[in-house]
């Protein structure tokens, strides 16, 4: 009988953890201002690949991962690509050190025009 005791108080020491997990993930994302990562973001992006990416807002997800989608729309990339709309999702737990990982890219309505030219080289390079 002691045991049937002190597994109900695992299960409800379980349970009352998992609901709290829970609970956060539903609290966190109003919470946690993520558009304060906007700046941060168009710098990154004009650094890396030349220009600044035109978006509204981010949204914190929890569900399947943990991690910020962020859709821009209308990007171009220089006369070489033109995107209707670009979402990328960036792992939230490495921004939290400063650090930035792309989980996920989805490229929606994408246009590439590369160009060769008669030295051989493209506008690529």
């Amino acid at each position: 009988m002691k045991y049937i005791g002190a597994i109900k108080k695992t299960f409800l020491v379980l349970f009352l953890i998992f609901l709290l997990i829970e609970v956060l993930f539903l609290v966190l994302p109003r919470i946690i201002n993520i558009n304060s990562y906007k700046a941060q973001i168009n710098e990154i992006s004009k650094r890396e690949i030349g220009t600044e990416l035109n978006f509204e807002d981010m949204k914190l997800k929890t569900y399947p991962d943990f991690s910020v989608k962020i859709n821009a729309d209308e990007f171009d990339l220089k006369g070489i690509a033109h995107i209707k709309n670009l979402e990328f999702h960036l792992g939230l737990p490495k921004m939290i050190f400063k650090k930035m990982s792309v989980i996920r890219l989805i490229l929606n309505n994408p246009s590439f025009q590369v160009i060769r030219f008669q030295d051989g080289t493209t506008n690529i390079d």
